[in-house]
């Protein structure tokens, strides 16, 4: 009767750890040990039996109920809940956790998360994982969301810049819909595509280049080999900090202007 009895809880033991060892869970050690200890009840003799049941009875009571608990917690949704908070300690916090102005409240959550989805006892733990978890993804994504706003904001600037170029509306509507297109396509983009907040970043950085390069290509399109581009910014490398520096800093870049005239040139200041 009594291996009978183990015979019909085993079922549950090994359902539960088949359902942790398929969504990489913790726990399975525990419950492997009470498998054991059930198997060599079942499989030695009458004397063995009752020695092995008389000393390992209280584990694998609470084995049982451990498994019973975890067949009724691990339904579907809450599997897929915690292999998300997984992702999110993976994918969002490395970089929440490189900022520097993170509220101490996100890296206690995060500190938490880890903890609890590497404790034996997480199934009893869904609740604080769930509210660990979200604390994240709230911080998250409102960075997420200002980041995608000011890179937008700066585009949407650029392109307003860009139609003011003299000679932009002289360019045929093939020409205008290419040089635009790269600035257009970041003015619009509405985060569905997902990106990191560190390409978002990079890209905000990127516009002012970008600009240059579409402004640079309005002016090639309609003077041709005329255009060539002067940089102020080496004629100004240490900064000024008086009359002379500033009347030398002019001169320089008069005369590089000067130059380029002379041979014909039509100047772009960038």
């Amino acid at each position: 009767e009594l291996r009978q009895a183990l015979g019909g809880c085993q079922d549950g033991v090994h359902q539960a750890k088949d359902l942790l060892v398929q969504n990489r869970l913790p726990g399975g050690t525990v419950l492997d040990d009470v498998i054991a200890q059930m198997r060599a009840i079942e499989r030695g003799t009458e004397d063995v039996a009752i020695s092995e049941f008389n000393s390992s009875h209280q584990t694998i009571k609470e084995g049982i109920r451990r498994a019973n608990e975890l067949n009724a917690a691990l339904i579907p949704t809450v599997v897929g809940d915690l292999e998300h908070s997984r992702r999110v300690l993976l994918t969002q916090w490395p970089f929440l956790d490189q900022e520097s102005d993170l509220d101490a409240s996100v890296r206690d959550a995060a500190l938490q998360l880890a903890d609890l989805l590497e404790r034996e006892t997480f199934f009893r733990e869904l609740g604080d994982i769930d509210r660990a978890r979200k604390l994240i993804e709230v911080e998250h994504d409102r960075r997420f969301g200002a980041a995608l706003a000011e890179k937008v904001a700066e585009y949407q600037g650029a392109l307003e810049h860009l139609v003011t170029t003299p000679g932009w509306a002289e360019l045929a509507d093939d020409a205008k819909e290419q040089i635009v297109a790269g600035l257009h396509t970041h003015a619009n983009d509405d985060g569905s595509g997902r990106p990191s907040i560190a390409q978002l970043r990079a890209d905000r950085e990127a516009c002012l280049a970008r600009l240059q390069q579409a402004v640079h290509s309005v002016h090639q399109i309609n003077d041709g080999d005329r255009i060539a581009t002067v940089d102020a910014k080496p004629f100004f490398l240490g900064g000024v900090d008086d009359m002379e520096q500033l009347e030398a800093a002019l001169t320089g870049l008069r005369d590089e202007c000067q130059r380029l005239i002379a041979d014909g040139k039509k100047i772009v200041i960038r």
